[in-house]
């Protein structure tokens, strides 16, 4: 069973939440490069939920083996209805300043994810930033968006006008670390699961 850290956007449970990934890779021996790796992944996934603007508390933990292993978030989509008017004006022009590289793209979909209900089902949906709509899963009840989905589509783009997303993503150490990152609703949760197969 695994250790769950409530951690929130101010940084609260930051040091337990990266303590607990050190502690996972030691029992999963994994090889001290690997161990930098989920660590950084770590801190990549922290730092894109301390960039988000309110207040709201997540579950964080760690699963996997000595092959793969994945960091989990889970957050309750509450969200005041100013701050959800002022976030779904923001997102729906495009306009969004957060959104600048792959972590601020994540971040920018969590947080449309924790308005929760209509605001966060349809990814694709007109006047949305096109990044949801390259990264969007269809026909899946479950994650709603994800990183392979947005590197394959960019992938497919890259010759016609999506270089710069390339370039985004070849920069990302997000990108380069995950082998996925999902972003998602649960019932009343909205999840993200970044996810690494070991070298």
């Amino acid at each position: 069973m695994a250790n769950v850290i409530s951690i929130d956007n101010h940084g609260n449970g930051r040091e337990d939440a990266l303590k607990e990934v050190e502690q996972f890779a030691a029992e999963k021996h994994l090889s001290r490069k690997e161990a930098l790796k989920a660590r950084l992944l770590t801190e990549e996934v922290l730092g894109m939920v301390e960039g988000i603007s309110g207040q709201f508390t997540s579950s964080f933990w760690i699963t996997g083996d000595e092959q793969s292993y994945c960091i989990h978030l889970d957050t309750e989509t509450k969200m005041n209805v100013w701050k959800r008017d002022e976030f779904l004006d923001v997102s729906s022009s495009g306009k969004n300043a957060s959104a600048k590289g792959i972590l601020g793209k994540i971040r920018d979909i969590f947080e449309i994810g924790l308005l929760g209900g209509e605001y966060a089902g349809d990814m694709s949906q007109p006047g949305l930033a096109p990044y949801y709509a390259m990264g969007s899963v269809p026909d899946d009840t479950d994650a709603f968006w994800s990183l392979n989905n947005y590197r394959k589509n960019v992938g497919d783009r890259r010759a016609e006008d999506a270089g710069d997303a390339w370039d985004e993503l070849e920069k990302s150490v997000i990108a380069l670390v995950a082998e996925d990152v999902q972003v998602g609703i649960r019932g009343n949760k909205v999840y993200l699961a970044a996810s690494r197969k070991c070298e």
